[in-house]
């Protein structure tokens, strides 16, 4: 069965992703998250181990049963005050944990992180330009506890009954004493931002969501500047904003946390430390290959964890780094990680890895690709023929969830069958095939039209609709190859560093792009069927060369035939075409010529050429002529329609058995035939050799 690499390149929200073939993509790494390094040492190391771990240990999920404790129907709250005190000696005072009621947390949902984005208002000047001023004043503890919806003791409980607690000393100590943001930034002064634009005229809409954090028990306030300042010390207020991805969906606030973005003054999440953490998202590479090497009987669901990066708890001592500007010289203090963290992600990531290992290692016959709050839980049937059953159902997550502490949003989940949505496809374990879902096809079709009816696009507009366009080429594997115009206007106007609303005409390469995305989202089902063939297949001896001097020459199970340039074909209508485009052109020979021959579906094959440019624009499935760009699309259409995957390897011209019929020999390697069949596209350019 195809490896994911084999079949789609990632790209990831907002940047690309260069995932390795071998660790199914999805996983982005920077330095282990180790215990020990963590917290400075073995010593601090030694005494998590003793303030965490039990008297005895279970070496056995199965060897205690499962216990799950009755629910407190509000979030935990850490209530000893003597944790607000400086821990950085060893971050282990010693306090008593007490669950006591507090408002319960409400749903967050991922969208807050997906929103369109918001920039700041270029006008706008901080109230304090100086960071530090003077000495740094020696702060107050906050009058409030690390506040927190997941259970310390339960985690303690289920994370030993797993056997998996020495991993997770860590995550405990978090719980408890509170996550950081793990920044070094300081001030001696209150810095408080102007809100963003999309602020202004929104303050009634503003009040009433931040009313709803203070309800939820994540804000305490609201408060005065000065009244802050005694609670907290000098803080700092982000600037504010409103996100709303369509006009009927629900506006969130929004925070920049990369304010400022130039001068001497640093931003909190420009001085955040990262390098002792790690993303494990299961991303669209890794999910394709849980997909084609299920077995029969396999299913799937959907579950979004409420609240998300909402549900982790700001070290006390931290508070002042949160802080809101509602209006009115009034504040609130948010106790919680904020969407747009540079450290949010990998926080959120501990508790959410933990949690899909306990899962995993309580339930057999289970699989768990997660992406932020998104889990998409795989079961593997017990029996191997139908009737199948299965050994897990939903609700058993949902209580193991609840009884750490987590909520679920319920129109978000999907019970267990066939399909399931996640990471915005719609996966078919049945058919082996992911699909965009109807809503979204139709949503990105309106977003293409609404883009051409105009003569000219500004830079948001257009990053994001490539966003979306890229999102949907994930599986729509000549896509790519249509977005070339798209990206070169892009990459123009991010060079001028124009302000994101100025608008730019289109010229006719972007416009060509547009239609053809109309065209294609135009169609209803839009899917990928996938090749389910894991390694790729060298038996019929692929091969391909060109040669400017000559022609081009392929290779099919040792036999081989020679196709002649035409005089001019280098420059046919007003096109110039050189030795990448003829590299192009031979593969396309290739494959086309070997198809004519061979009937094959949902098979992976293995071809060889020895232009190195070619075979990174394949992996790309792009190239930056569009020349090349069209001739790649025509033989993507090929493989698609027959369900079938080409790797394309380098091969040094010496070794190339191809190398010499693209000059017009033939050796016992490439021995002399004529192949059925002959494409078209190229009559202009290039004849059939004969001698």
């Amino acid at each position: 069965m195809v490896k994911p690499t084999h079949l789609v390149n990632q790209t990831a929200h907002h940047e690309k992703d260069t995932v390795s073939a071998r660790a199914f993509g999805g996983t982005r790494r920077m330095k282990n998250n180790v215990t020990a390094k963590a917290f400075g040492g073995t010593q601090q190391t030694r005494n998590l181990r003793e303030r965490y771990l039990p008297s005895a240990m279970y070496a056995d999920p199965n060897s205690t049963p499962l216990i799950l404790a009755p629910q407190p129907s509000n979030a935990s709250v850490i209530e000893d005050q003597s944790i607000f005190k400086d821990v950085a000696t060893d971050g282990l005072s010693p306090t008593s944990l007490k669950i006591e009621n507090a408002s319960a947390f409400d749903s967050t949902s991922q969208a807050a992180a997906e929103s369109e984005t918001v920039t700041e208002d270029s006008t706008f000047a901080p109230s304090v330009t100086t960071q530090l001023t003077g000495p740094l004043p020696a702060r107050p503890n906050p009058p409030w506890p690390v506040t927190t919806p997941l259970r310390l003791e339960r985690w303690r409980f289920h994370l030993d009954r797993c056997g998996i607690i020495n991993d997770f000393l860590d995550l405990l100590h978090d719980i408890e004493f509170g996550f950081s943001y793990n920044s070094s930034i300081q001030t001696s002064e209150t810095l408080v931002y102007p809100n963003m634009s999309s602020a202004h005229g929104r303050e009634e809409t503003i009040s009433k969501l931040i009313e709803k954090e203070i309800t939820a028990g994540r804000y305490k306030g609201l408060f005065t500047r000065e009244e802050v300042e005694k609670l907290v010390g000098p803080f700092i207020a982000h600037p504010l904003g409103i996100a709303q991805k369509e006009p009927s969906s629900k506006p969130r606030l929004v925070e920049n946390l990369s304010c400022p973005h130039s001068g001497d003054t640093k931003s909190l999440n420009a001085l955040a430390d990262v390098s002792d953490c790690e993303l494990n998202w299961g991303g669209l590479l890794e999910t394709i290959s849980l997909l084609v090497n299920a077995p029969d009987g396999t299913q799937v669901a959907s579950i979004d964890i409420e609240g998300a990066f909402r549900t982790i708890g700001i070290k006390p001592s931290e508070f002042w780094q949160g802080v809101v500007q509602a209006g009115n010289n009034l504040f609130a203090v948010d106790l919680a990680t904020k969407f747009g963290g540079k450290r949010s992600g990998f926080n959120f990531e501990r508790p959410a890895k933990a949690f899909c290992l306990i899962i995993s290692k309580t339930y057999p016959k289970i699989s768990l690709p997660r992406w932020v709050d998104d889990i998409m839980p795989i079961r593997y049937p017990s029996n191997s023929s139908p009737p199948y059953s299965h050994s897990i159902e939903l609700s058993s997550i949902h209580d193991l969830g609840v009884d750490l502490g987590f909520g679920f949003a319920k129109e978000k989940s999907q019970d267990f069958g066939p399909t399931a949505k996640y990471i915005g496809f719609l996966w078919c374990f049945d058919t082996r095939e992911v699909q965009i879902p109807e809503k979204k096809r139709l949503k990105y079709l309106n977003a293409v039209m609404l883009a051409q009816s105009t003569e000219k696009v500004s830079l948001e507009t257009l990053r994001s609709l490539i966003g979306k366009l890229s999102h949907v080429a994930m599986i729509v594997l000549d896509g790519r190859v249509n977005m070339r115009g798209l990206w070169r206007m892009l990459a123009n106007m991010e060079t001028k560093k124009i302000h994101p609303k100025v608008s730019w005409k289109w010229l006719d390469a972007q416009l060509e792009n547009l239609k053809w995305w109309e065209k294609k989202l135009d169609e209803p089902n839009i899917g990928l069927q996938l090749c389910t063939m894991e390694k790729p297949d060298d038996s019929f001896g692929l091969y391909c060369d060109a040669s400017t001097s000559f022609g081009i020459g392929v290779v099919i199970e040792g036999k081989a035939e020679a196709f002649k340039f035409k005089p001019g074909w280098d420059s046919i209508d007003g096109v110039s075409r050189d030795i990448g485009y003829a590299e192009f052109v031979v593969l396309h020979f290739l494959i086309f010529l070997f198809f004519s021959s061979h009937k094959l579906r949902n098979h992976h094959l293995k071809a060889y050429s020895d232009n190195a440019g070619v075979v990174g624009a394949w992996k790309n499935r792009s190239s930056t002529n569009v020349a090349q760009n069209e001739v790649l699309g025509r033989i993507l259409r090929i493989l698609i329609t027959r369900q079938c995957f080409l790797t394309l390897e380098y091969i040094r011209s010496e070794e190339n058995p191809a190398d010499a019929p693209s000059r017009g020999v033939f050796t016992d390697r490439a021995v002399k035939t004529i192949f059925r069949g002959f494409p078209k596209e190229y009559n202009e350019i290039v004849s059939r050799y004969i001698e």
